[in-house]
């Protein structure tokens, strides 16, 4: 109640100073809008990738507000936004090095690559409000003015509070409570030789677990009496006291200076904490879905702390139209866990290189690499043209703490494995013809040494590979000026000494078909349809809340399910709303949509949001 009583405070303040400080023209016209307010991604400035984009103002997707309708279905959750969530499909590891291993509720931590440097001519406020029906509520607010011409500070505040959907005692019954918060400034001297970009950010993320629904055991029931026990109006969950959290915080610095188009001098510093917990305050209450107790037979408190220090140093500039890059980073490591006597400390060493070479007209080459001082290693080549663009890289990656040693109250294992090794290839081709937009797109893996927790939840390494192939096509068909059609279809296969532990539906659809136009006099911009999805059966991973990660089940073939949802986004102004019904076939189809094993997934609701962008 305080924090939302702080950000009505907050949005109030806000928009009453935005209002006092409105600057019009002689025409009593606004001056100021989108095109006075741009801004500017810290990559783009490390990589001599261009100058400041304009903000976002269009409608499409618009509704399109949490994390599975984001990335198309592409993760699976545990039925409610701010769960712990998986990719269904391979994507290669971005560090090299040592990591906590934490990584469920990684998709809602800003890292610091994404937060936006703005350059305003006025104060600038970017509004989200989504009321979300069965108690779910999601407030982003950005803030960023410039103090002068060549000095800009700005914050942003993200609120999520989701009530749970099965089980739930009361209202306001919790399933997930998140607050994040990002500060930032930059700055630039009046010739820019000298830059500088820092920021603070910081999230508690809070998930009260429910170890998914009571049923009876798979194999003792019909199918269709299984399915109606999952989503029965009357289910009840596993846990009732048990919550994970999530901390995080992150320091960051980037400052540059620029000598000449040669020669740019750049030096980053990082400051990461994470801090992992998992409670259960009334064991006793939850004995039943408990394997063992190794610690304290009455409460459950595991904690997990990494911490990490960060510092490259590069060279980087530009000789005509190939761009390159040379750096040093070291990481300066400490895990510390709770049970274990040992804690972790110790340095990484790297050197890197980036390079983007522009000689052939309408063809960009790309090559980076990164090599640990132990041996891991990642490498890629890339390519930008007009009509295809691809990669093909490797990485040799280390084991996570969290695989390696592990001592909690229901857990325990120690093992030594070996890096595990991925080599990939992603293309996509763009075609455009007539009205139609083709993107057929194909993505290879072989994984080896591949770590997973197994059916029994526990870290194992598989001795082998596996290779996957997923080939599919994305098209966008535009007829009669305002209809739409957008529809992605992937076919996957997996196949290799390694093949069981990556579960991935072998067909995965989806789509969209929508009109879009404008009403009343061009003054309503309207866009409206259906969003469509669909996967195959497969065996979709169970989750171990105990130790925040997916693993390997073989009891649940996850059923099909026909997901539609029906939307309609409208803008006036600057300000851009949203109708959804979400699951709009439930009921009409026996099985129940779900996209974790014993979870149900997100139920029919309505939302209604807005968005809401003020430049004065």
């Amino acid at each position: 109640m305080k924090l939302r009583i702080g950000i009505f405070i907050l949005v109030s303040g806000l928009l009453g100073f935005t209002v006092q400080g409105q600057i019009l023209d002689d025409t009593t016209r606004n001056v100021y809008g989108p095109k006075t307010t741009k801004y500017l991604y810290k990559q783009s400035l490390r990589y001599n990738e261009g100058g400041y984009r304009s903000v976002d103002t269009i409608l499409n997707n618009h509704h399109k507000f949490d994390l599975l309708s984001k990335t198309q279905n592409k993760y699976q959750d545990l039925g409610g936004i701010g769960t712990a969530a998986l990719p269904i499909f391979s994507i290669p590891p971005h560090l090299i090095g040592a990591t906590s291993g934490f990584n469920a509720y990684n998709v809602y931590y800003k890292e610091n690559d994404l937060i936006r440097y703005y350059d305003t001519k006025s104060p600038f406020i970017d509004l989200f409000i989504n009321f979300g029906g069965g108690g779910r509520s999601i407030v982003n607010i950005d803030f960023s003015r410039n103090i002068n011409s060549q000095w800009n500070f700005g914050g942003d505040i993200r609120v999520v509070n989701i009530d749970k959907q099965v089980d739930s005692r009361f209202k306001g019954d919790r399933l997930v409570e998140s607050s994040s918060y990002d500060l930032y400034t930059q700055y630039k001297t009046k010739d820019s030789t000298y830059r500088v970009m820092a920021s603070f950010s910081r999230m508690f993320h809070k998930v009260f677990e429910s170890g998914g629904i009571i049923t009876e055991p798979l194999d003792s029931l019909k199918q269709k009496k299984f399915y109606k026990q999952l989503f029965d109006s009357d289910a009840l969950n596993w846990l009732e006291n048990a919550t994970s959290q999530d901390l995080r915080q992150n320091y960051h610095l980037y400052h540059q200076l620029h000598i000449s188009n040669l020669i740019q001098v750049y030096h980053v510093i990082d400051k990461n904490k994470q801090v992992i917990s998992f409670d259960n305050t009334q064991l006793d209450e939850d004995s039943t879905y408990w394997d063992q107790i190794l610690i304290d037979e009455d409460t459950t408190r595991d904690r997990s702390r990494f911490r990490e220090l960060r510092n490259e140093l590069g060279i980087k500039g530009d000789i005509g139209k190939i761009f390159y890059n040379l750096y040093y980073k070291r990481r300066d490591i400490r895990q510390i866990p709770r049970y274990l006597p040992v804690i972790e400390t110790f340095t990484e060493n790297y050197i890197g290189f980036d390079t983007r070479i522009g000689i052939i007209p309408g063809i960009i080459l790309g090559a980076r690499g990164e090599f640990l001082d132990d041996g891991k290693y990642k490498a890629e080549v890339s390519i930008r043209q007009k009509w295809l663009t691809g990669r093909i890289g490797q990485v040799k990656y280390q084991p996570s703490f969290l695989v390696q040693d592990y001592f909690g109250n229901h857990d325990e294992w120690h093992n030594q494995f070996d890096s595990p090794i991925m080599e990939y290839l992603r293309a996509e081709g763009h075609i455009n013809f007539w009205k139609l937009l083709l993107q057929p797109h194909l993505s290879l893996s072989r994984i080896d040494n591949h770590i997973f927790f197994n059916l029994e939840a526990e870290p194992e390494q598989v001795d082998g590979s596996a290779e996957i192939i997923s080939v599919g096509i994305n098209y966008h068909l535009n007829f009669a000026r305002v209809m739409h059609v957008d529809q992605d279809l992937i076919f996957t296969t997996v196949s290799g000494t390694a093949k069981d532990v990556f579960p991935i539906p072998k067909l995965f659809i989806n789509g969209s078909i929508y009109y879009e136009g404008d009403w009343f006099g061009d003054n309503i911009h309207v866009q409206t349809g259906f969003d469509l999805h669909w996967r195959s059966r497969y065996f979709a991973m169970a989750y171990d809340p105990v130790v925040q990660q997916f693993h390997l089940q073989q009891d649940f073939r996850l059923p099909d399910y026909a997901l539609v949802d029906l939307f309609f986004n409208f803008k006036i102004l600057r300000a851009r709303f949203f109708i959804k019904f979400t699951n709009l076939l439930q009921g009409l189809q026996a099985e129940g949509y779900q996209t974790t094993p014993f979870y149900q997934a997100q139920n029919r609701v309505f939302d209604l949001g807005v968005n809401w962008q003020f430049y004065n």
